[in-house]
């Protein structure tokens, strides 16, 4: 059972470099931090004590990387699936520093785009992952704002759908995390739903 987490001071969003040494150490007194290195095995074709033994040891550290956040930083990572993606994504944030970090973030945002035949949800899943970071970093990204960025970043088989909502005078956008299910919190899902409130003049 992994234990060393317990010392590490939870990160707060300042001193990166610092957290991440002592997470480092902590992790190699475990014998774990390869795994943050780790490429992630292909379930189909992968030798199956090899991906469970790696599905083991991932989980063992995401656990422990969780417990060594404070809970504004949950955002940041709720919706990777992997150590891997965990620390890439707390990189992105955080190696790069002011306004790098916030270009890095602002320009994936809004040069998003989805390709015909892509999931909705899992797109919607993207912007609503990319917003909250934005905010975690004192960057609130507005209803209208994430509006005009999904409509922007959809492809021409939705330009119907899009029209009507440009030309809609008032629209309220709430978008809301769902909880998760069982089977989604197996593989690392969360799902996004967006709501439209549209009010037409009188």
């Amino acid at each position: 059972m992994v234990t060393s987490s317990s010392k590490l001071e939870k990160f707060a969003g300042t001193d990166f470099q610092q957290w991440f040494y002592k997470l480092k150490i902590s992790l190699e007194e475990e014998d774990l931090y390869n795994t943050v290195f780790e490429d992630i095995p292909d379930k189909r074709t992968a030798d199956k004590a090899v991906y469970e033994a790696w599905k083991e040891k991932d989980i063992r550290v995401r656990g422990f990387i969780i417990q060594a956040l404070s809970m504004n930083q949950i955002t940041h990572i709720q919706m990777a699936t992997t150590v891997k993606e965990i620390m890439e994504r707390l990189k992105e944030d955080y190696k790069l520093k002011g306004l790098a970090s916030l270009y890095f973030l602002m320009k994936k945002l809004f040069t998003l785009r989805m390709k015909e035949g892509d999931s909705m949800n899992n797109h919607l899943n993207t912007i609503y992952e990319l917003v909250q970071r934005l905010a975690s970093v004192g960057e609130r990204i507005s209803d209208s704002q994430v509006m005009l960025t999904i409509l922007i970043s959809l492809p021409p088989s939705y330009e119907t759908f899009s029209m009507v909502l440009q030309n809609t005078l008032n629209i309220t956008l709430h978008i809301q995390v769902k909880s998760f299910t069982r089977g989604d919190e197996e593989k690392g899902r969360t799902s996004v739903s967006i709501r439209l409130s549209i009010q037409q003049p009188y």
